[in-house]
C-alpha cells in the first residue's frame, strides 16, 4: 500500500509539473507537432523532470557508465517501449529515454550500443519502472484525443 501512495504522489506531482511547462509551451508544440505530421517524423518522448525527494520516494538509483561501447549494466536499467529498448540517461535535472541496440542479455546483465551515451553518464539501475510508468502517463493523450 505504501508504494501505491508514494507512485500516486509521484503521479501526481509529475502531472502538476508537466501540465505547467506544457501551458508554457503550448505553440512551440503545436509548430512542432504541426512540422511533425507535415514530414511524417516520429514523437520523441520529451525529458522528464525528477526532484531529488521523488527520486528518493521511488528508490531511483543512477550508476556512471565507463569506458566505450558496448557498455553492461544491471538488468534492472532496460526499458521495454513497444518494439524498441532503452535505458534513461541523466541529464542535468531531467532524465531522457535513450534509445539502445542490445548485444547481449541474461537474467541478470545488458550489453548494449548506443550513440547517445558517453563514458561519464549518469544512467538509471533502479527504479526505471515507475519512471516509466510516469513517462507514460505524462506523454499519453487525453482521453478523446486521437489522430
Amino acid at each position: 500500500m505504501k508504494s501505491f501512495t508514494l507512485l500516486f504522489l509521484a503521479i501526481l506531482f509529475f502531472s502538476a509539473n508537466y501540465a505547467w511547462s506544457h501551458n508554457n509551451n503550448k505553440s512551440a508544440e503545436k509548430e512542432h507537432e504541426e512540422h511533425h505530421d507535415e514530414h511524417g517524423h516520429e514523437e520523441k518522448e520529451k525529458p522528464l523532470k525528477i526532484s531529488d525527494k521523488a527520486k528518493s520516494h521511488l528508490k531511483v538509483e543512477f550508476t556512471n557508465v565507463g569506458g566505450h561501447s558496448p557498455w553492461t549494466l544491471p538488468r534492472t536499467a532496460l526499458v521495454q517501449v513497444k518494439d524498441r529498448s532503452g535505458i534513461y540517461k541523466k541529464h542535468d535535472d531531467t532524465l531522457e529515454f535513450v534509445e539502445i541496440q542490445l548485444v547481449k542479455t541474461d537474467k541478470e546483465k545488458i550489453t548494449f550500443t548506443t550513440k547517445d551515451l558517453h563514458s561519464g553518464d549518469a544512467v538509471v539501475v533502479e527504479g526505471t519502472q515507475f519512471i516509466r510508468i510516469i513517462e507514460s502517463e505524462l506523454n499519453s493523450e487525453p482521453a478523446g484525443h486521437g489522430h
